[in-house]
């Protein structure tokens, strides 16, 4: 059976403002769509096995229906829920961040910790 697949206010957020980075960064917004479109497709394949990724190593022990995929040079972050057949995409970050913190987790922008 296949998992609902939701993404959190701030993880949309996320993506838009690195996909906005990038368009910036290359000087095209083409290298950005791309990133978005094959960022949200690695997204969408959460639906099945999403316990296939290993879980956030800083949270593991306190939250260990966190989990992250790696996609380029960032860390999706997603909580599994089991029971309910469904998948929260939590936050996006970017790879340079050590260490995330459950309070970097709040699913509102308003929320959020600073980046």
């Amino acid at each position: 059976m296949a998992f609902r697949v939701e993404l959190a206010p701030i993880a949309i957020l996320d993506i838009s403002d690195y996909a906005a980075f990038i368009a910036q960064q290359e000087g095209s917004r083409e290298p950005a769509k791309r990133w978005r479109s094959e960022l949200l497709r690695l997204i969408e394949s959460l639906s099945e096995n999403p316990l296939r990724f290993r879980r956030v190593p800083e949270l593991a022990d306190s939250h260990p229906d966190l989990r992250q995929v790696v996609y380029h040079s960032h860390r999706v972050i997603y909580e599994v829920h089991l029971g309910e057949q469904r998948v929260t995409v939590a936050r996006v970050f970017h790879m340079r961040r050590e260490r995330i913190l459950i309070s970097d987790l709040a699913t509102d922008p308003e929320d959020a910790q600073g980046e």
